[in-house]
């Protein structure tokens, strides 16, 4: 099975400049632990989580690019499951961007 078969497709994001106020919303009103942060092309440039938002040296007010995980996996759609799982391990990674033509 690809990863496109399994792969959320409605998916929440946030920009660079979000506040931190809005991204903790987001993630409240909706119930999930973490969004994609792209930039002004459209482009995933980080990761905003409930963890990052709950770290002690988190501040009080703020945009989502001050505290955002930079480091963002990717794969590709048609990637199989077990590919997934491999870099998923590989990385520490508990989410994976699916790329399909270069975009999210």
């Amino acid at each position: 099975m690809d990863v496109q078969n399994l792969m959320t497709r409605e998916v929440f994001t946030v920009t660079e400049d979000t506040t931190l106020a809005k991204a903790a919303a987001l993630l409240h009103d909706e119930r999930i632990s973490g969004v994609p942060v792209l930039n002004d092309e459209g482009r995933p440039v980080g990761i905003i989580s409930l963890k990052h938002l709950a770290d002690p040296e988190c501040p009080a007010e703020g945009v989502v690019s001050e505290v955002m995980n930079r480091t963002v996996v990717t794969i590709d759609s048609s990637a199989t499951l077990r590919e997934a799982a491999e870099l998923m391990i590989k990385e520490a990674e508990r989410r994976l961007l699916v790329i399909v033509d270069g975009r999210m």
